[in-house]
């Protein structure tokens, strides 16, 4: 689920745009009355307004707001229970603890038909896949999700043998693992890449040069 909204700025001045459509018209002050995106202390102000609000108004609502400060990340919240009826409950507590703070809770998507069922069309997340066929899924922090199946997968873009140092590094350095699920993995493709070509790895000379791996370095590729 994610808020639709950032959290109001304590000082409006502190944020101003200027602005004119053309040179001969009247310069004209915009007030920024939310969050900036982009700017460095976006996140901090978002984290900090919701962990405020939890803070303020937690004790009505005491699982909700140990939801909102252990398991938001900027605008979006990633939690569970145990069953249907406790996934309902927490949903109806962070709806009413975030409305008292002026957020509306938007993209919901739930493994869950039942929990989906109560959620109003307008606020469901729209899946990925968009063919019936398809089975759903949802982009949760920049990793698909199935949530037909319950699994996350990976999108990895596979370079063309032969290898180089740069190639490999650079595949292994685009893979987006924010929980680092797959650190093992990363390790584990570095160091087969020492184990087949010491000398080319080491070399600095050659971080271009196409390293000797093995014939099925197609397999090696795809590992």
């Amino acid at each position: 689920m994610r808020l639709s909204s950032l959290a109001r700025l304590l000082s409006l001045s502190a944020d101003l745009i200027y602005w004119r459509p053309k040179p001969t018209d009247p310069l004209l002050v915009y007030k920024l009355t939310t969050v900036t995106y982009g700017v460095t202390s976006a996140p901090f102000l978002a984290i900090r307004t919701l962990h405020q609000l939890a803070k303020d108004e937690g004790d009505k609502f005491p699982r909700a707001a140990d939801v909102l400060k252990s398991q938001t990340f900027v605008d979006d919240i990633i939690s569970g229970a145990d069953s249907v009826q406790d996934a309902l409950c927490l949903q109806k507590e962070l709806t009413q603890l975030l409305s008292l703070g002026g957020f509306q809770l938007r993209k919901w998507c739930s493994n869950s038909p039942e929990l989906v069922h109560h959620i109003p069309g307008e606020d469901r997340e729209i899946p990925l896949s968009f063919k019936q066929s398809e089975q759903p899924i949802y982009n949760i922090l920049g990793i698909k999700w199935n949530s037909a199946t319950d699994e996350f997968s990976y999108t990895v873009d596979i370079p063309e043998p032969p290898f180089s140092k740069r190639s490999v590094l650079s595949a292994v350095a685009r893979i987006y693992d924010p929980c680092g699920w797959l650190a093992p993995a990363r390790s584990v493709l570095s160091a087969v890449a020492r184990i087949y070509d010491p000398c080319g790895w080491l070399a600095p000379a050659k971080f271009n040069v196409p390293t000797k791996f093995p014939a099925e370095s197609k397999k090696y590729g795809e590992l």
